[in-house]
């Protein structure tokens, strides 16, 4: 039997164990909830306890690198991890918001073709992995952020353009993917023609995108949770997870 866990503040309304229990049902292994005032206590009641791996949500993501042993390829670029593995030679850190975006994006251009453009709206943690992980995937990236300076920083860091909200609307055509990274609505986004395009929302408790005018497709909050979700659990275990029985589960949330 291993343990697994979340970890952050708050996290008690999470629906990882929920998830965890439908991807492996009948297994030995337990997932729990592990609130903490701070990562490093956090981190050291998982290693008094025994626990194999963790994952970790808000505010530890960033700070939990400073404890970490090695890093996985978007953890390296981002100064982010959402999965943390313990072993013998120390903690390594894994990105699964980027290599969930990444799965989904693969999918999305295998029928849009290799110059398919993505434009990434927002540059917070979720942002930023998404980012990354379109540019990886083949996509001509841009980012779209408030900040437009923070916005051509991140951008150069990863080879994408940065453009300012006011630009969005000449950005957006049709056959591109959008990808919607904040959490609430933005005027700018209201005046784009959305029409032929494929949105990508990350925030399934409070849409924004979904149902609008024109679009050709919509993938939700909840298909952006268990995209995350599924590398997550393959990495605790070793084994793949049940996704329709997570997809489920997920649809509770609505």
């Amino acid at each position: 039997m291993a343990k697994f866990a979340l970890i952050g503040n708050p996290i008690r309304h999470s629906m990882s164990p929920s998830l965890f229990k439908a991807a492996y049902e009948g297994s030995t292994d337990t997932y729990d909830l592990v609130e903490a005032p701070d990562a490093l206590q956090a981190l050291n009641i998982l290693k008094e306890k025994g626990y194999s791996g963790c994952n970790v949500t808000t505010p530890f993501k960033e700070d939990v690198i400073k404890y970490v042993t090695s890093k996985d390829h978007a953890v390296k670029i981002l100064d982010a991890a959402n999965l943390l593995m313990f072993n013998n030679n120390g903690i390594t850190a894994y990105n699964t918001d980027y290599l969930g975006v990444k799965a989904v994006a693969e999918k999305e251009i295998l029928t849009s073709g290799p110059t398919t453009k993505a434009i990434v709206i927002g540059l917070g943690g979720a942002g930023k992995a998404a980012a990354l992980a379109v540019k990886d995937a083949g996509y001509k990236t841009f980012i779209a952020n408030r900040s437009i300076e923070k916005g051509k920083e991140f951008a150069k860091k990863i080879g994408a353009k940065a453009i300012s909200l006011e630009d969005l609307c000449d950005e957006i055509t049709p056959g591109c993917l959008v990808i919607y990274a904040l959490p609430v609505g933005i005027e700018q986004i209201d005046r784009c023609d959305l029409s032929g395009t494929t949105i990508f929302e990350a925030n399934y408790r409070h849409p924004y995108l979904s149902g609008k005018k024109g679009v050709d497709k919509y993938i939700g909050g909840l298909e952006w949770l268990v995209a995350q979700a599924i590398p997550s659990f393959k990495i605790f275990t070793g084994k793949d997870p049940d996704v329709n029985s997570m997809m489920k589960i997920a649809e509770l949330a609505k």
